[in-house]
């Protein structure tokens, strides 16, 4: 326990020794908040939420100003539509300001009301602009989540991409080409990863880990910066193996659809991949024969 935090949990108790119970127990609810805030500047959102604000800076002070300026409008509006009927709600632009953050974000308390015809009209005006703001700052906070979450993949992705042999030669620009399109997964050990009979839909390669290809009567073992499920992809049929997983392992996936993009625009890594599997098939064929041999 840190200083700070012995300090959060020692003074609840001097406020009751020394000032009653009354003024201890508010002190301990004061104290056990600020603990509370003092934990939430450790969670691992916020820092993603700072972050996103962060980014998204100069939109969302766009749409600050946007909201100030209607705000002030709307309140001006309202006092001098309903200030004579109603002096003591909208008597003044600050006491018209309630009304107008109540209507603008849609909240409507219903503890002030305009009366005059003018002024339901602006009410309604309001409202709309009031929707039509939040689902601004809406989209900028979702854009901008989006992006935050695609860059730490990516980051992590090309940590990943480093580790695998394969990549070993490929270059700075076909590796941001592939990393964009790689998608990481972690499985248990006894994982099936693929089963024989299965659509290719995707294949794989292997980070960390241990897999077992289940093909003829001696099980196949690939390890780390191997990959798999290519046949099924170039020769577009069922997978012909079951791949379980023999140890934990981390593994980047690309999909087929990607996988296709990747073979019109990186020819010479498709390529790789089909010296690979072209080996791979011939070695296959040789154990089979030699074990009816």
């Amino acid at each position: 326990m840190c200083s700070s935090d012995l300090l959060l949990a020692v003074i609840p108790a001097v406020a009751v020794i020394s000032g009653g119970a009354k003024l201890g127990a508010d002190s301990a609810a004061i104290f056990v908040l600020l603990w509370v805030l003092k934990l939430a500047t450790h969670a691992p959102g916020v820092e993603l939420i700072w972050r996103v604000a962060h980014n998204e800076r100069n939109a969302l002070s766009a749409v600050l100003v946007l909201f100030v300026i209607v705000l002030l409008s709307a309140a001006t509006l309202i006092h001098f539509a309903e200030g004579p009927t109603q002096p003591d709600d909208f008597g003044s632009i600050p006491s018209s300001l309630w009304w107008a953050i109540v209507t603008f974000t849609t909240t409507g308390y219903g503890d002030v009301v305009p009366k005059t015809p003018v002024g339901r009209m602006l009410g309604g005006v309001v409202m709309v602009s009031g929707i039509c703001v939040m689902a601004l700052l809406a989209g900028i906070l979702a854009t901008g989540f989006s992006e935050e979450v695609k860059r730490r993949e990516f980051v992590k992705v090309w940590e990943l991409v480093a580790r695998v042999p394969f990549f070993a030669d490929v270059g700075a620009i076909a590796i941001s080409d592939i990393v964009a399109r790689l998608r990481s997964r972690n499985y248990p050990a006894g994982a099936v990863v693929v089963r024989r009979g299965g659509p290719g839909d995707s294949m794989f390669f292997i980070v960390a880990g241990e897999v077992e290809v289940r093909i003829g009567q001696e099980p196949i073992v690939l390890r780390d910066g191997a990959f798999f499920g290519e046949m099924a992809l170039l020769d577009r049929r069922p997978r012909s193996a079951d791949i379980v997983t023999v140890t934990p392992c981390t593994m980047l996936v690309l999909n087929v659809a990607d996988f296709y993009q990747i073979a019109g625009q990186q020819p010479s890594l498709i390529a790789a991949i089909e010296a690979e599997a072209k080996r791979r098939h011939a070695v296959n064929v040789a154990s089979r024969e030699g074990s009816r041999t």
